[in-house]
């Protein structure tokens, strides 16, 4: 099963850089009046060691959060296959530069000593046990349209991808298709 990692500085600041260059989403979680709020938000650029943020809008038929100097914020967002998750507190409100000239409201964040992510979809994944063969079947449509007969020792192959990975294997999954021979017979092809 996956685990939270800590990630160490480095990690940290590139994350927080791939999620401003790509606009990512954000979302930050907030208790106040006994309830848990998530208020969506972008990360848009690191100042003077604080995050800024887009004032995110509030959530509908909720007026719009007050952010005071030193309340515990958690924020989470997705980069690569890992969603990243930290606690920061409010520095306060700024302003940033827009390009066109004007000036943009912000949410100021102290940046992030400590980061932790983990892995996107761990519920649909499963740890292998070592020195074991997976093996799976593909086809189209529903249960209702599974292939009938075979056994464990010899599985109903249909006609798409048959895919064999072994836990700990350096040389990672290895994927086989069906094909049609020279002689239009089928042969399976590696």
């Amino acid at each position: 099963m996956a685990t939270l990692q800590e990630l160490d500085l480095k990690q940290n600041e590139q994350s927080i850089v791939f999620a401003i260059a790509r606009h990512t989403p954000a979302i930050l979680t907030i208790r106040g009046d006994g309830t848990w709020s998530n208020l969506h938000s972008y990360i848009l650029a690191v100042r003077d060691g604080t995050l800024l943020l887009e004032l995110p809008l509030p959530e509908e038929g909720r007026p719009p959060h007050e952010f005071s100097p030193n309340e515990s914020i958690g924020v989470s967002f997705k980069y690569k296959h890992h969603k990243h998750i930290f606690n920061s507190s409010v520095v306060g409100m700024q302003t940033m530069p827009v390009d066109g000239g004007g000036n943009l409201r912000v949410l100021a964040l102290a940046a992030p000593s400590k980061m932790q992510r983990l892995q996107r979809r761990a519920y649909l994944r499963a740890d292998v046990p070592p020195n074991r063969v997976v093996r799976a079947s593909f086809w189209l449509g529903g249960r209702e349209a599974e292939p009938a007969g075979g056994s464990p020792d010899r599985p109903v192959w249909f006609a798409g991808w048959r895919i064999s990975a072994r836990a700990g294997s350096s040389s990672g999954p290895k994927a086989t298709w069906p094909r049609p021979s020279m002689w239009g017979t089928w042969s399976a092809c590696a």
